[in-house]
């Protein structure tokens, strides 16, 4: 296999060299013990065409008049040398650049493209350089990317946000397995490590620290700092230290690499990351390898992290940080009979896992799954099934032949999410939705729905909960106005059923129901290798079916779309139809479809059907299957 990665940032580059660089450089000699691997990197001054571990460097750009014009000079080139050397090779893995979020090479090259974004926050970065529309490239440009390599669940999270059609794949960054290997000891030092950056990187907070307890506590601390920077952020650096007089208190050692980075984190008492931004933060996970207490802000790059792990500080403020600094000093004894817990965690984000990692989701990409997929293979290993329903009757009328198939075989748990109604008065579309099922209220209406559902799954012997979220069709506004009383349709989030509910874009006055909803998803279902997790595909484009299914493709991997029943189904080029082994249970299915009384003169006026055909999806490629 031949792959290409494009990756502006090299270690040796002065103007970045940060983690996403080691990680290239990483996992790309992992990766070229069995493959042709070459990188394309930024052009910086000394840079040269080089082989290193059997990997190929080449140079793009312009690299002799600083780091903007070398960025910039990168970005307008990748496309263009995507489209050169693309039919050499089998797949391109593009990492991300700072300021830009996306590149044009998705429009330049057929070859399949792994994307490994590291940021999304294209408003702070046209507010930084003023004339440059990052926002409208990003939303052009990203849902041409169809996969995407992520470091953390965050990033999963705000990918599968803004497209629905990306395969996402969470793959941590990794350690050497020398910082694992190294017994450590209890030095006399703090140590920080990291870039010389005064702000993102937290380090004036940190001194503000260290001064307010060696003389407002005189507490005697000695705070080792290695790393490198910016020359102008390195005489900021020194200016602070001499101002705030830390002289004889801060020991500036430069920039550390190998055994010299391994023996400084082994031998110091514990590690302060005092950080304001990260993507994934390999230097925390350096100091967990080395089973070396933690102390750092409570940030989204850090919350893989397990709290237990690390004193993470959620005020990011000096006088914060000084006391857990004071707090850490006090307690080290306590704090070091954990080293074992660190390393055995740091131990599972090793760089022969992530190369690994890496090589299985490129043949993933490059040989996606076929049209022969059986639901057996899916349910290989797995213990526990979750149904999660928009409402009572969707999961057992789109899948109830599968669920019947399954319950002697399986623990089956349907999660009914849309199971309220509401008090009068009603829109035009309630009443007639109301009509239609022949009932005077919707409060009366959804206990005989519960008591219909339960019935079902009881004959089944299967659980269903109930989440209490209320139907989009009888969902009502916060503070309603009194003159909105007088007119109901002013007063739903949704006020008619064609040109609101089914218009394919859940409402922004939704958000905190949406939020509510994964927060219920996320303590009730598992996240185990042995769940599988089934929801609508959404066919009809009805906003509570939407939701569910936006909600479990963010928050779970291993996802089967059902194609949802009496609904319109749209085929989509996407997804692969998973064939055979759903069962035969036909007949039994459309008598317990009858115990559904309330819904059936409204989901079938002309008569209930003899059979209802069931359809189940993955996205091209699968998830993590």
């Amino acid at each position: 296999m031949k792959i290409l990665i494009f990756d502006y940032d090299d270690k040796d580059n002065p103007f970045a060299g940060g983690g996403q660089a080691e990680q290239t450089r990483q996992v790309s000699k992992r990766l070229a013990e069995k493959h042709k691997v070459t990188i394309i990197t930024g052009k910086f001054p000394n840079a040269a065409k080089r082989t290193l571990n059997g990997v190929g460097f080449e140079r793009i750009g312009i690299g002799g008049f600083g780091p903007t014009v070398s960025i910039l000079s990168y970005w307008l080139l990748v496309p263009l040398v995507g489209l050169v050397k693309a039919r050499k090779f089998d797949i391109i893995l593009e990492c991300f650049t700072a300021p830009f979020a996306v590149s044009l090479l998705p429009l330049f090259v057929k070859i399949p493209i792994i994307a490994l974004p590291t940021f999304f926050n294209p408003e702070k970065m046209t507010r930084k350089y003023k004339i440059i529309p990052f926002g409208i490239f990003e939303k052009l440009i990203l849902n041409k990317y169809k996969n995407f390599a992520v470091l953390t669940r965050e990033i999963e999270e705000k990918i599968k946000l803004k497209t629905f059609k990306a395969m996402v794949k969470v793959i941590p960054g990794g350690v050497d397995r020398a910082f694992l290997k190294r017994r450590p000891n209890n030095g006399d030092y703090i140590l920080y490590l990291g870039r010389i950056d005064i702000y993102n990187k937290g380090l004036k907070i940190l001194l503000n620290a260290v001064e307010m307890l060696v003389y407002g506590k005189n507490i005697k601390i000695k705070l080792t700092v290695a790393g490198d920077g910016k020359r102008s952020d390195l005489d900021e650096f020194k200016s602070i230290i001499r101002r705030l007089k830390l002289e004889n208190h801060v020991n500036y050692v430069g920039k550390v690499t190998g055994e010299k980075k391994i023996r400084l984190l082994a031998n110091c008492k514990f590690v302060v990351y005092p950080s304001l931004f990260e993507t994934f933060g390999y230097v925390p996970l350096e100091t967990l390898a080395s089973g070396k207490h933690l102390v750092c802000f409570n940030i989204e790059g850090l919350k893989w992290i397990p709290d237990n792990l690390a004193l993470k500080l959620d005020s990011n403020d000096s006088r914060t940080l000084s006391w857990a600094i004071e707090s850490s000093l006090v307690n080290i004894k306590a704090i070091n009979e954990l080293s074992l817990n660190r390393v055995q965690y740091a131990s599972n984000f090793t760089w022969e896992k992530c190369a690994e990692s890496f090589e299985k989701f490129i043949n993933q990409v490059i040989k996606p799954i076929d049209g022969n997929l059986k639901l057996s293979g899916l349910l290989k290993d797995k213990k526990t099934l979750y149904f999660i329903s928009p409402h009572f009757d969707d999961a057992f009328l789109s899948a109830g032949n599968l669920i019947i198939n399954l319950a002697e075989k399986f623990e089956i748990i349907v999660i009914n999410v849309f199971t309220e109604g509401s008090k009068p008065p009603y829109t035009f579309s309630a009443k007639k939705f109301l009509k239609a099922c022949g009932a005077k209220n919707a409060i009366d209406l959804y206990r005989i729905r519960k008591e219909e559902d339960e019935r079902v799954y009881k004959k089944l012997g299967i659980k269903s909960l109930n989440l209490g979220y209320p139907d989009a069709i009888f969902r009502k506004k916060q503070n309603i106005k009194f003159y909105q009383r007088i007119i109901p349709e002013l007063s739903h989030v949704y006020p008619t059923y064609k040109f609101h509910i089914t218009k394919n874009e859940p409402s922004k006055k939704d958000r905190v129901i949406i939020e509510s909803i994964e927060r219920d998803l996320r303590t009730i279902v598992s996240k185990s290798e042995e769940v599988l997790i089934f929801c609508p595909l959404a066919d009809g484009s009805h906003v509570d079916h939407l939701i569910v299914k936006n909600v479990c493709k963010k928050l779970f991997d291993n996802v089967i779309y059902w194609s949802d029943a009496t609904y319109n189904k749209k085929r989509r080029k996407e997804l692969v139809e998973i064939r055979g082994d759903i069962g035969d249970f036909k007949e039994i299915k459309h008598k317990l479809v009858k115990y559904y009384k309330s819904q059936s003169k409204a989901l079938f006026p002309n008569g209930m059907p003899s059979q209802i055909v069931e359809n189940y999806f993955i996205p091209t490629g699968g998830s993590s299957w």
